[in-house]
């Protein structure tokens, strides 16, 4: 259910934002908001994964914007969970560029008696995204500016840069199918019976088709039925007849068909192996096959 959710989420997003913003989308939040964990959110359903990962960076990296900064925070500045969440950016958002990407310079004046955390934070020197204090390259280290980044911070912003730089020179992506994806199964696919078909099925991209407890995937794939298939595609069992999901009735798999053509039912192909002195359904399919090949070579010579 929550897997279902998440994809629902993750396609209302790409379908709202334009061409492939979507997978940029944990970096924006990160950066806007200082939140790594809610960055990191959103960025996995805008762009999976690396979308993740690049939100959760960002969020760690970034200030914050204005009143933005720690939106979302829980927990004290200095607890798992308020670090996770960016607790000890609120109220110190940055209000301009240069306080983006060079943090702040500590504010003059003494603390007041039994200060708070949030207040200490408040008075002290805050971190951009490459300083801290106004300083390019300085850290903040136990509230104390110092003149070398921290490692962490030049860690994540080394992941942030990588992460970003693959997705901008991403390849784009190629909508046209030239081989369909596909996954086999060994499963019975035509059910569990003497003729159940439980070879190997390929199973093809598309609107899904149920029947039982399996889901048959066929999408548009062409299928050939005068030459039983291709060998990319192969629809027929090495005698002519097609073997596949669904009964002798269903009408279960999807074939295409050329001007003129005329196609035989089960049941035809079966009493035409019968009369050629079949013994069971299974041998009458391959002899009813065979004899139809034979007329069909037949009449194919005087067409």
């Amino acid at each position: 259910m929550l897997k279902k959710l998440i994809k629902g989420a993750q396609k209302l997003v790409g379908d709202i934002l334009p061409g492939d913003t979507e997978k940029y989308l944990g970096t924006i939040v990160g950066l806007a908001t200082g939140n790594p964990l809610l960055a990191a959110g959103a960025g996995y359903l805008g762009g999976g994964t690396s979308g993740a990962i690049s939100g959760a960076l960002s969020g760690y990296t970034s200030p914050g914007m204005g009143k933005l900064a720690g939106i979302g925070s829980f927990g004290g500045p200095k607890t798992f969970l308020g670090g996770l969440t960016g607790a000890s950016k609120v109220g110190l958002g940055a209000t301009d560029i240069g306080q983006f990407f060079l943090g702040q310079a500590a504010k003059q004046g003494p603390l007041p008696a039994g200060a708070t955390e949030a207040q200490r934070l408040a008075m002290g020197p805050v971190k951009g995204i490459i300083g801290a204090g106004g300083q390019f390259g300085a850290g903040i280290k136990d509230g104390v500016l110092t003149d070398k980044m921290g490692f962490g911070t030049k860690a994540a912003l080394a992941g942030l840069g990588t992460i970003t730089l693959s997705q901008l020179m991403g390849d784009e992506p190629d909508e046209s199918i030239e081989e369909p994806e596909f996954v086999t199964t060994t499963r019975t696919l035509g059910g569990d019976g003497e003729y159940g078909f439980s070879r190997p099925q390929i199973i093809y991209p598309g609107a899904p088709q149920k029947r039982g407890e399996l889901v048959y995937d066929y999408g548009t794939i062409p299928y050939y039925a005068a030459m039983g298939g291709t060998p990319e595609f192969p629809r027929e069992n090495g005698i002519g007849a097609i073997e596949g999901p669904g009964t002798e009735t269903s009408d279960s798999i999807p074939a295409m068909l050329s001007d003129g053509e005329f196609v035989m039912n089960a049941n035809a192909v079966k009493g035409a192996g019968y009369a050629a002195g079949a013994r069971d359904d299974y041998e009458a399919r391959r002899l009813g096959a065979q004899k139809m090949y034979e007329t069909m070579d037949q009449l194919e010579a005087v067409a």
